[in-house]
């Protein structure tokens, strides 16, 4: 189960500085700010899985990663096209929410 928390951890942290990192790729919009939220939240998640691991931070894992696939599909559809760095963001995306949603349902199962 620690190999799944640490892939989940390590993969919202790349996740995190790519979209840090994404900030100095373009001009500093609105869809920039939002993408420099999300990094720094998958950053702090990241971080906490590795230290911390708690249900609350399995259920952080799953639901705002979650909530970037949505932002980032409804962003190819208004502009009907994409890049292959939204392609990397919903990807990884969805690995830490499987692995999340993992790790939350096995942490249900075992007894107390």
């Amino acid at each position: 189960m620690n190999q799944i928390r640490f892939a989940a951890a390590g993969l919202l942290l790349l996740n995190g500085v790519v979209h840090v990192l994404y900030l100095f790729a373009g001009p500093f919009n609105v869809g920039a700010l939002i993408t420099l939220i999300f990094g720094l939240l998958y950053l702090l998640i990241g971080v906490f899985l590795f230290v911390r691991p708690h249900r609350n931070w399995y259920l952080a894992g799953t639901v705002l990663p979650l909530l970037g696939v949505l932002l980032t599909v409804l962003g190819m559809l208004q502009a009907q096209t994409y890049t292959m760095l939204q392609i990397f963001f919903i990807v990884v995306d969805i690995l830490v929410v499987v692995g999340c949603i993992y790790l939350v349902t096995r942490r249900n199962k075992q007894p107390a």
